[in-house]
């Protein structure tokens, strides 16, 4: 597990690992800039599973707390997923160690 495991979608799409065709409203921009977590391990299973271009990632758990911020964000398929904006620099991706 690296850095780049926990890159943003913004951070995907300017170093070109997204599709151009990609973009965001204002409102949606704040959330492309975080990277997406969940409380529970489950949560995170699920939507690896749902999702193609996730299914060859891994599950890690970590600790978010210390600097940055950390928002609830759930949806109707993913109640505890949460958006985590990390400071410049941050290493609290160092804490996480791959479950699954």
């Amino acid at each position: 597990m690296t850095e780049d495991d926990f890159r943003s979608h913004r951070e995907l799409l300017d170093a070109g690992l997204l599709p151009r065709g990609r973009f965001w409203t204002d409102e949606q921009e704040c959330h492309a800039v975080s990277c997406s977590v969940f409380s529970e391990e489950e949560g995170a299973a699920k939507l690896r599973e749902a999702s193609g271009a996730l299914r060859a990632k891994r599950v890690a758990r970590g600790n978010v707390d210390g600097p940055g911020m950390l928002m609830p964000t759930p949806s109707r398929t993913h109640h505890s997923h949460h958006s985590w904006w990390r400071n410049v620099g941050d290493t609290a991706w160092l804490t996480f160690e791959v479950v699954t």
